[in-house]
This record gives structure tokens, sequence and C-alpha cells, in this order.
């Protein structure tokens, strides 16, 4: 445990993903921007990353050690879901002299979905929550699910194909195409494959 805050020490915010607070003994949960659930929504707009609490923003991060939320993390975590659906995870560590140090480890948000805080998408710039960028939101609301039926299945062969199913297949779609002739065209293309021993 005593490690892991030693690597927190040396990171960066802004190559990290990572966000330190003091908090020593309070910190803002929603009232505005600056706060854990304002953090926790840039965060996962980010890809995820840590919100760190009990440790200088200002590097190297130095333990000043925090009393929020102690022996409560669990109903932090609750919290945070309950107001943004985001499910974190919350960790309490201790350096050599005792002090507690809170990282809430935050997930990435779904695929093609930016997350809002107060009715905004937030990124972090700076020390500072902001509206996210157009590029930003532009990229998230383009992404997609992969097609996982555009994937080479490695290893298989012919062999692993089950003709019912092949057949069943074939039949639907000339039906959804409505043209009887795609049943031969799907048919001739199977048995070329096969022949040329793909």
């Amino acid at each position: 445990m005593i490690m892991d805050i030693e690597k927190f020490k040396k990171l960066k915010e802004s190559e990290d993903k990572v966000e330190f607070k003091k908090a020593k003994t309070q910190f803002n949960y929603k009232n505005s921007r600056r706060s854990i659930l304002g953090y926790v929504t840039a965060l996962a707009n980010e890809g995820g990353g840590k919100l760190i609490l009990g440790m200088t923003d200002t590097y190297p991060h130095e333990v000043v050690g925090t009393t929020y939320y102690k022996d409560s993390e669990g109903q932090l975590e609750e919290n945070i879901y309950r107001d943004q659906k985001i499910r974190v995870i919350i960790k309490q560590l201790f350096d050599k002299n005792g002090l507690r140090v809170l990282v809430i480890d935050v997930p990435t948000r779904p695929i093609g979905k930016p997350l809002y805080f107060e009715d905004v998408p937030l990124m972090r710039v700076g020390g500072d929550l902001v509206r996210m960028s157009e590029d930003m939101y532009r990229k998230i609301i383009n992404e997609t699910e992969p097609d996982f039926s555009s994937r080479i299945c490695e290893g298989l062969t012919l062999n692993d194909i089950d003709q019912k199913a092949f057949d069943t297949f074939i039949d639907a779609y000339s039906k959804k195409q409505k043209n009887t002739a795609t049943v031969y065209n799907g048919c001739t293309c199977f048995i070329y494959f096969h022949s040329s021993d793909y």
C-alpha cells in the first residue's frame, strides 16, 4: 500500500488520468463542477482514471491525509452510483506515518455515450472542469460497438460450420431479399470456398 502511494507521488495529472485533492477533512460532493461528482464524470469521459484525496495537487504530490468519508467508503460508492450511475471502486491507503489516502477508481464511460453533470458533458483542462470540446464530443458520439461479425475467427475451418445452420441462414436471407436466386448464389459461394481448401 505504501508502495502505491510512492507511485502516486510521481504521477502527473495531465498525463496519467489522475486528479489529486487535499480534502483534509471535507470536499465538495456535488454543489458545483469542482466536486466529487464533477471530477468523477470528467474522468469517466476521458476514459477512466483516479481521483485521489489526501494528497497535494502540486507535483511531487505529498501526503497530507484525509478524513473524508472515513469508515464509510462504501456509502460514498453508493452515493456516486445513485447520483451519477457510475460504479466507482474506493480504496483507502495509509502511508508510513499512518496518514490516510482515499483513492476513487473511476471506470470509463460507455462506448458512444458522453456523461453529464448538471446537464454539461465535462472534461478536465488543467485544474478546471469545463464543457467538453466539440471535437471530443463528436469523437465520443461517433464511437460504435465493435462489429463482432467482421472479425476473423482464427483457426476456424469450413468443417466447423454447421450445415443446417448455414442452410437456415441462406433460406432466411433469400426470403428477406425476396430473391430465390440468393440461395443459389450463396451455395455457389460456399462450394467455391470449400473446393479451394480455405
